[in-house]
Order: structure tokens, then C-alpha cells, then sequence
């Protein structure tokens, strides 16, 4: 496991490509996936980064997240979402292409 076999997951994951993930289509035509959270993310503190060690849940959470908020349209959505409430990306095609174009 690294970071970028993890970006490659939430890629996945927020246009519904995980096995047996809940899927649908965005009004905007595109392949959205469901996605729920063990942690909440509107608990999220960025004082997790600095206070724990490299690659803990906290810290791989908190990269996951700010995923999801920089490239789904709606992405300020997640920060409202508990423990088991659905989030569905609607990918923001311009943001995506212009992260696609770097490595990870």
C-alpha cells in the first residue's frame, strides 16, 4: 500500500468502480459510486496531521477527504456527512483532468 494506490481507490470509488459499491448516474451523465464514512467528516481536524505519525487512518482520512471536497462538484457536501450517511461525487471534469495530468 502507498498514497498513490490510495488515490487510485478514491478514483475508483467516486465513480462507483469498487466491486459491489452502490452505483447511479449524475445528472450530468457521468458514473457516480456511493460512498460512506467510518469517520465523520465533519470531525475532521487538521491538528491530526501534525499530531500523529505518517500514514495512520487519521492522516490517510484526511488526504481521502480532501479529495473528494477538491474534485467533485458538490464536494463542500462532504464535510456535512456522519458516520454512515451516502455521499455521491458528482466529478468535476475540468479539476479532474487538470489532477489527471500529474502523476500519482
Amino acid at each position: 500500500w502507498d498514497y498513490c494506490l490510495q488515490v487510485q481507490y478514491i478514483i475508483c470509488a467516486m465513480q462507483g468502480k469498487l466491486p459491489g459499491q452502490p452505483q447511479r448516474t449524475s445528472a450530468a451523465g457521468q458514473p457516480t459510486g456511493e460512498i460512506q464514512f467510518a469517520m465523520p467528516p465533519r470531525e475532521l481536524r487538521l491538528e491530526h496531521l501534525w499530531n500523529e505519525p505518517a500514514f495512520t487512518f487519521s492522516s490517510i482520512f484526511i488526504h481521502e477527504v480532501a479529495m473528494l471536497a477538491v474534485l467533485c462538484k458538490n464536494g463542500r457536501e462532504v464535510f456535512e456527512k456522519g458516520v454512515g450517511e451516502s455521499f455521491w461525487c458528482e466529478l468535476d471534469p475540468t479539476t479532474y483532468a487538470e489532477f489527471a495530468r500529474y502523476p500519482h
